[in-house]
């Protein structure tokens, strides 16, 4: 409801993000496993709360299975470096999140063993 709102705020603010609705996230958990679509906006405010929220009960974020999609897919499996296909705020958001949550790629991921990304991936 939190992201919701942030996002409904956004709207109400004349910003009304990539997808006409603020920027509205869409999370998606089965099992231990979780999936976001989110705003670099929400992101690191997410990841901070869940984290928070979630140690006490035993939801522990794992670093190193931790990957941020961070589009800029490319033909190659040399990455390129996210100042390159996001503005500084993105970028800057997604390198501290990174260092603290875990790591990006640009080329692909896996959702629940399956692979997304580009065709190089």
């Amino acid at each position: 409801a939190t992201l919701d709102a942030r996002a409904q705020d956004r709207l109400l603010h004349g910003e009304p993000g990539d997808d006409g609705h603020g920027s509205a996230s869409a999370p998606f958990s089965y099992m231990d496993d979780t999936n976001i679509c989110i705003s670099y906006l929400d992101l690191e405010y997410f990841l901070d709360t869940l984290d928070t929220l979630g140690t006490p009960l035993g939801i522990i974020l794992s670093q190193t299975k931790n990957v941020f999609l961070a589009g800029g897919y490319t033909s190659s499996y040399q990455a390129p470096h996210p100042s390159s296909f996001l503005p500084h705020f993105e970028s800057e958001t997604l390198q501290r999140i990174a260092t603290k949550y875990g790591h990006y790629d640009v080329v692909g991921a896996q959702l629940l063993g399956l692979p997304i990304g580009g065709p190089s991936f």
